[in-house]
C-alpha cells in the first residue's frame, strides 16, 4: 500500500497580483508531484470598510470586493485545469493573515506570495506572509517575486 505524501492538502492564498500567481504555480507544481490537492483562498480585507464611516454605502463596495474575489479565484481553476489539477477554492472575510491562519488548520502546507518589502513600507504595512510564517502551526512557503519582477 503507497503511503500518504506528507503534504497532501495545499492551501494558497491568491488576491490576483503577480506575486500571488507565482504562488499558485508553486502550490500547482507541488501538488502535482505530490498527488496532492490544491485550494485556492482569496480573501475580502474588510478592516478598509471598517474605517469608512456608517453613512457610506459600504454594501456596494463590499459586493465589488466578493465579485474579484469570485473572478481570482475562477482565474486559478482556470489555471489548474491547464495544468491538470483541480483547484478547490473558498473565499473568506477579515483579515488576510488571520483568515489564512484560522484555515490553515485543515492544510499540511500553506503557500504565500510576497513582494519582498523591506525598510518603512515593510514596518508601516507589516507583511502577511510574515504574520503566517511567525503564527502558523503548519508548514509556511513564501514564494518571493524575482527582483526584476517587482
Amino acid at each position: 500500500m503507497p503511503q500518504r505524501a506528507l503534504i497532501n492538502r495545499i492551501l494558497v492564498a491568491i488576491d490576483g497580483s503577480e506575486n500571488s500567481r507565482k504562488a499558485l504555480d508553486v502550490a500547482l507544481y507541488l501538488a502535482k508531484k505530490l498527488r496532492g490537492e490544491v485550494t485556492a483562498l482569496s480573501i475580502v480585507d474588510n478592516s478598509s470598510l471598517a474605517t469608512l464611516s456608517e453613512d457610506v454605502a459600504t454594501y456596494p463596495l463590499y459586493e465589488t470586493l466578493q465579485s474579484l474575489a469570485q473572478r481570482v479565484l475562477e482565474d486559478a481553476r482556470r489555471v489548474g485545469r491547464e495544468k491538470g489539477t483541480e483547484v478547490k477554492t473558498e473565499v473568506a472575510t477579515g483579515s488576510p493573515a488571520h483568515e489564512i491562519l484560522r484555515l490553515s488548520e485543515n492544510f499540511d502546507l500553506v503557500v504565500v506570495g510576497t513582494m519582498g518589502k523591506t525598510g518603512l513600507s515593510y514596518f508601516l504595512l507589516g507583511s502577511v506572509a510574515d504574520k503566517v510564517v511567525r503564527r502558523s502551526k503548519v508548514p509556511v512557503l513564501v514564494v518571493p517575486l524575482k527582483k526584476e519582477e517587482s
